[in-house]
């Protein structure tokens, strides 16, 4: 007995190859498109990224140095090489000729490398260049004691007066505390510069047997930035004793905040 066919062969259409070959051809245009999108946004984006590091280093105005090795495996023959205020990659070789490349047009790869060695120096030199100008206006913040008041045999009704003057920024919400054990307490005061003010060290006594006293200074320039300062003044002596006064790590200032 003849055995009976368990398959039945279909004829493969011979319209199949031509509409797989259309799927194909679809598939592939939209992977090329979505490629151009991709692209098109990276390079936007690193544009973007660009000119704000521009701005940024335009400001500062310094260049940076970065390693050769971020841009080429031929480092050694690179004797120089960093980024000008304007973002320009220059590259100096052992004859001293120079090669001068914008930073966006490098290759995505040399980009990041150079970016994440360039990006972090550049942060540095935003943020020192913040403080020095903050610091530039800061309050400075010098006291002077004098000894007023009378002394009749074993009355004494003498007490120290502490002056303190501003010879710096403008200072705002000063508050000023005195003493060791025996704290007192003074502010807020608006001290703008040349301005000064006059304070009376009551509990004469417990002051004067340690010859000088402790002082925490506090206060805010115009901006609002923060500044404290910790100082001993000395009793027996009129001449100004400056209290320097340090700049609170602000927000912005910060790395956390970059």
């Amino acid at each position: 007995m003849a055995s009976r066919r368990l398959f039945k062969i279909v004829p493969k259409k011979a319209g199949s190859k031509k509409s797989d070959l259309v799927k194909g051809a679809v598939k592939l245009s939209k992977e090329y498109q979505e490629l151009q999108r991709v692209t098109e946004l990276e390079r936007k984006g690193r544009k973007e990224l660009v000119e704000k590091f521009r701005s940024l280093q335009g400001w500062v105005g310094k260049s940076v140095p970065i390693p050769g090795s971020a841009l080429a495996t031929d480092s050694p023959q690179i004797k120089e090489a960093y980024v000008t205020s304007d973002c320009v990659v220059v590259t100096v070789g052992p004859s001293g000729a120079e090669r001068k490349t914008p930073l966006e047009e490098l290759e995505p790869s040399v980009f990041v490398s150079v970016i994440q060695d360039f990006a972090p120096k550049l942060r540095r030199l935003v943020l020192d260049k913040k403080r020095e100008l903050i610091e530039a206006g800061a309050p400075r913040i010098e006291l002077r004691t004098t000894l007023a008041g009378s002394q009749v045999l074993l009355f004494d009704w003498r007490q120290y007066r502490l002056t303190l003057a501003n010879k710096g920024g403008d200072a705002r919400d000063l508050r000023l505390s005195a003493g060791g054990d025996v704290t007192q307490n003074y502010g807020p005061f608006a001290v703008r510069k040349g301005d000064k003010i006059e304070l009376s060290l009551r509990r004469f006594r417990a002051l004067s047997s340690a010859g000088s006293v402790p002082v925490t200074i506090r206060c805010r320039d115009e901006d609002g930035h923060e500044y404290e300062g910790n100082g001993t003044v000395k009793l027996e002596t009129d001449d100004w004793q400056e209290v320097r006064m340090s700049l609170k790590e602000p927000e912005g200032l910060s790395e956390d905040h970059w």
